[in-house]
């Protein structure tokens, strides 16, 4: 059982709560990508990515 949130922002309006989503791009255009992640203590940490190239992995916190 996961204690965690997840919050995705994918820079496109989309989003997604899930631990490891896939998302698909319409346009070709430089994404900026963030994953928020807090844990069930409110520890919160943010990674946030402008290059849809690159994969953004949760980090354990």
């Amino acid at each position: 059982m996961h204690h965690s949130i997840y919050e995705w922002d994918f820079g496109d309006l989309s989003t997604s709560g899930s631990i490891n989503p896939t998302h698909t791009y319409y346009e070709p255009e430089r994404y900026t990508v963030s994953l928020s992640a807090s844990n069930i203590t409110g520890q919160k940490i943010t990674e946030t990515q402008a290059d849809n190239n690159r994969s953004i992995s949760p980090t354990k916190i």
